[in-house]
């Protein structure tokens, strides 16, 4: 009817076309964008947590996996399969790049004469963090190892940043720096650093080395009778000890004694520092003496 036209046209047909309009308008036409940017955003959002949480944990599988190969490899190199350790290593540091994989690897290629991967692996944890000695310290012994003409200063220079690493509190550091010194005639300077090893460690056989390196400073001092007490406390704590023998040896015979039981033990008894260049030297020069 036409009664109900006239309703349908008065009540339905105004809202229709209020919202037509709004929704034509440009404040709804900005809305429908800003709300479109909003859930692209929202959505990468998303999509960025979500990548942070598989990249954390395929780093956490990663670095499970670099711990299990660094175990191993550490272990073969302790049972010296110098080749399966190795293998185990690198694959440590592929799967993570890691501080103590480089020091182990360090070492392994220290025991098998590879200088270019020993010395690429001691910078390579440097480089990982510089505030750690070990690799200073393992650095340190590379040169000494070398045949570089400058290596001893070379050696004094990574040493002397191990003991700056290491708070000055390690005793192993401050014998080899100490020694170090004493092969480049800095006399003045290794011994305050031997009397602060000694006061800084219990261990008998780290207090042997320094108190060896102690007898030397005073043996090339030429004080014999203060180089002789301090060999003989070397050896008191550590009986094989062959540089404190052969030191003991060349003190003795300068203090006009037999020293036959000495050259016979400086010859005779193996130690760590057995193949040290010094004690080869000492034992030329006393076989040399002796063909005379």
């Amino acid at each position: 009817s036409t009664q109900e036209i006239l309703d349908f046209l008065n009540e339905p047909l105004p809202k229709q076309l209020k919202w037509y309009r709004f929704l034509r308008s440009k404040l709804s036409k900005f809305g429908c964008i800003a709300l479109s940017v909003l859930l692209i955003v929202f959505a990468y959002k998303l999509y960025q947590n979500q990548q942070a949480v598989n990249r954390a944990r395929q780093a956490k599988e990663k670095i499970a996996l670099s711990e299990k190969s660094l175990d191993l490899g550490s272990k073969l190199l302790l049972d010296r399969k110098y080749g399966s350790a190795r293998e185990e290593l690198e694959k440590s540091i592929k799967l993570h790049s890691n501080y103590d994989a480089y020091i182990r690897l360090g070492t392994l290629c220290n025991q098998t004469e590879d200088p270019k991967c020993e010395s690429d692996s001691y910078n390579a944890a440097i480089k990982l963090d510089k505030t750690r000695w070990e690799a200073y310290f393992s650095y340190g012994g590379y040169f000494e190892d070398s045949n570089a003409a400058d290596k001893y200063p070379k050696a004094e220079k990574v040493y002397r940043k191990a003991l700056s690493s290491s708070r000055g509190n390690s005793a192993l550091i401050l014998n080899n720096l100490a020694r170090i010194l004493i092969l480049q005639g800095k006399y003045n300077e290794a011994l305050p650093l031997v009397m602060k090893g000694l006061n800084n460690t219990h261990e008998l056989y780290y207090k042997a080395v320094l108190y060896k390196n102690q007898g030397w400073i005073y043996f090339a001092s030429k004080d014999y009778k203060k180089a002789e007490e301090s060999l003989r406390l070397s050896l008191s704590l550590e009986k094989n000890l062959t540089s404190s023998h052969c030191l003991l040896a060349q003190v003795i015979d300068l203090r006009r004694q037999d020293s036959v039981d000495e050259w016979t033990n400086c010859f005779s008894v193996m130690s760590e520092d057995t193949s040290n260049p010094e004690v080869k030297q000492w034992k030329k020069t006393y076989l040399t003496r002796l063909n005379k």
